[in-house]
């Protein structure tokens, strides 16, 4: 950007940029509010695959991948519990991975946490 000699700069007022700054956390949030069907979706199919044993090791690690998706956005829109519990599913799969546990039991281990993961991301359905 090129300012001509004597040309006035307006800065925004403090007000003003964290209204700004306010209309795109929200239309962030929208967006991971859309996004809540799909992931759901998303952990059931890789529930399934464990649960028939079709490739899951990375079904497993699928799980891991998208919650540590989930735990990167959730707490900044404003869902600190969804993030907190995806969090905790992330590392007790990588906790598990690292300690050389069977992937049937680091399931085991994994599967009610994911749950109240999955509990808490179909309340913001019902709201």
């Amino acid at each position: 950007m090129t300012i001509a000699a004597g040309q006035k700069i307006e800065a925004s007022s403090p007000s003003a940029l964290g209204g700004q700054l306010q209309s795109q956390l929200s239309l962030l949030r929208s967006k991971f509010l859309a996004t809540v069907v799909e992931r759901i979706l998303m952990f059931e199919e890789m529930i399934h695959n464990l649960e028939v044993d079709q490739d899951s090791a990375v079904a497993l690690q699928n799980i891991s991948n998208l919650s540590h998706k989930i735990t990167g956005v959730a707490a900044t829109f404003g869902f600190p519990k969804i993030g907190a519990l995806a969090a905790e599913v992330e590392h007790k799969i990588v906790e598990d991975r690292a300690g050389a546990i069977s992937t049937r039991d680091s399931w085991r281990d994994t599967s009610p946490i994911l749950e109240k993961l999955l509990d808490e991301m179909e309340s913001l359905l019902d709201s």
